[in-house]
């Protein structure tokens, strides 16, 4: 799936490039779906998906039984340009954190811009302060939050804008009289079950972060380990405070349980704790798949995380991308169709083996 949207986008962005640069003129007859299929060498339902795109923004007009069309000079420039905000962090500093977080921001600012709108990020300080973000919120059609900046105070800040708001980034549906794009982590988990008890798993280990996702996480684990009615045992579970799953303690612990895991199953809500596990086994003369068994969730080494050198964990994907389209998509439909009605759309995970 991910190849074939990036051939998508790379097809509707070479002909959205001829469209403004003059290439395609106005009223012009774009190649059918079929001929850019075997220009660019994919499936014409890859091509077709393009052209829809460029037909959604505006920028072609496609006729049943005659083709696509480039739309006048008029109709696209009559076409609205809203400015979007992003409420995210864009200065981070952790390399797990880039691979983490990075990828919606950019993936968002990337969608926005290719549909001719403009995207601007905002700090958590201009969200949370009232006083010193006013000027610049008021001019917004639409925002995209980060569920690590909503809380109480910028809920009664963004409340008073009456825009559409999209909430992403969070794990679990909560009661935000916001809009929210989240993943569906019951199908990876499901796959992850299916996979501990195909391994013959009998002895599980679970780490867990105590923070809100972190949990999440953890519960549809459980969820779908009790649907399976999967004959294996927890033997230990242990939960890390936020700030130290990156540091020190998940490796001392690691150290400290060695012994126990040989011959056991892990499983961890996230990638960064596994990664301390695996080196600290590793310092212990454990070796991930001869020794123990793993399970994770975040998929980070799809992002270029890689400090083993190259992938090695099997880990629940997170849909970071799907989810930043998806997210874009809702609140542009918000801004031009608003209804009175509370959207939440949920994206399929699926377990990546390694």
């Amino acid at each position: 799936m991910k190849q074939r949207r990036n051939k998508s986008w790379m097809i509707s962005e070479h002909l959205r490039k001829g469209i403004r640069n003059g290439k395609y003129p106005p009223g012009s007859l774009l190649s059918s779906s079929v001929q850019l299929a075997e220009s660019f060498g994919v499936a014409p339902l890859t091509a077709n998906r393009a052209l829809n795109t460029l037909a959604a923004e505006g920028l072609v007009i496609r006729k049943q039984g005659r083709g696509s069309f480039v739309a006048d000079k008029e109709t696209i420039q009559d076409q609205p340009v809203y400015r979007i905000g992003i409420a995210d962090t864009i200065n981070y500093t952790s390399p797990a954190h880039i691979a983490a977080m990075k990828t919606f921001s950019e993936s968002m600012i990337q969608f926005i811009r290719n549909m001719g709108h403009q995207a601007q990020v905002f700090p958590y300080s201009d969200i949370r302060d009232e006083t010193s973000s006013q000027s610049d919120l008021n001019t917004l059609k639409g925002l995209l939050l980060s569920a690590a900046y909503h809380d109480e105070k910028t809920e009664k800040v963004l409340v008073k804008l009456d825009i559409p708001i999209v909430l992403y980034l969070r794990d679990w549906l909560d009661d935000a009289p916001f809009h929210q794009v989240t993943s569906d982590f019951a199908p990876g988990m499901r796959e992850a079950v299916n996979l501990l008890q195909e391994q013959n798993c009998k002895q599980l280990l679970i780490f867990s972060e105590t923070h809100a996702n972190g949990q999440a996480r953890r519960q549809a684990f459980l969820r779908e380990l009790s649907k399976a009615n999967a004959d294996i045992a927890i033997t230990e579970e242990v939960a890390f405070k936020e700030r130290s799953i990156q540091g020190i303690e998940v490796y001392k612990k690691g150290l400290e349980m060695a012994e126990k895991i040989r011959g056991s199953s892990i499983f961890c809500t996230s990638d960064i704790m596994a990664f301390l596990l695996v080196q600290a086994f590793l310092d212990k003369g454990l070796e991930l798949r001869q020794d123990y068994q793993l399970i994770s969730v975040d998929n980070l080494e799809a992002e270029n995380f890689l400090p083993f050198g190259r992938p090695i964990l099997t880990s629940i994907d997170y849909p970071r991308k799907t989810i930043a389209r998806k997210a874009v998509e809702l609140l542009l439909s918000q801004i031009e169709n608003p209804d009175d009605c509370r959207h939440i759309i949920r994206v399929p995970t699926r377990l990546v083996c390694r």
